[in-house]
């Protein structure tokens, strides 16, 4: 035989102050550590109860609340399409509207990386051969170089 059920602690909905009880699904009842999680009776109360609470911005939502502030077009090009959000101090918590530009693809990518040239849609070549820049306008080889040696064309002085 069974050992019998421990009743359940005693708890309130926060909103409406209704007596918490554990749910069931099908057969299973609701785990005990799921219910004392739980603060609301049911998502009317959920959502009620959520209504005007300031939310502590951080990188996951942030994003998405900046994502609310889009404009029709892209503010340096005119291009309606594929617009993005861009954080003109590159920092993603600051969500301030003037610290928001509505861009299309091409022109965030440019703001990102100087190197790539959006008319041909590749990276603009190095300066010193025809490789794709990645830093500084020089292709990984001339820039190991030049954090190596000082020059991007090999060894000076030697």
């Amino acid at each position: 035989m069974p050992n019998p059920r421990k009743p359940d602690p005693f708890k309130q909905c926060q909103k409406c102050g209704k007596t918490l009880q554990r749910k069931r699904f099908k057969w299973t009842l609701e785990s005990m550590n799921a219910f004392l999680r739980r603060k609301y009776c049911d998502q009317v109360c959920m959502a009620a109860g959520m209504e005007g609470v300031i939310k502590v911005l951080n990188p996951k939502n942030s994003r998405r609340q900046s994502g609310k502030a889009i404009k029709r077009q892209c503010e340096r090009c005119g291009k309606a399409t594929k617009r993005h959000v861009h954080h003109k101090d590159e920092n993603p918590l600051n969500n301030d509207p003037s610290n928001l530009e509505t861009l299309c693809a091409s022109c965030h990518q440019l703001s990102h990386s100087p190197n790539w040239d959006a008319t041909t849609g590749q990276l603009k070549p190095c300066l010193h051969c025809s490789q794709p820049a990645r830093r500084k306008g020089l292709c990984w080889t001339h820039l190991t170089r030049l954090k190596h040696y000082g020059d991007p064309l090999g060894k000076m002085g030697k």
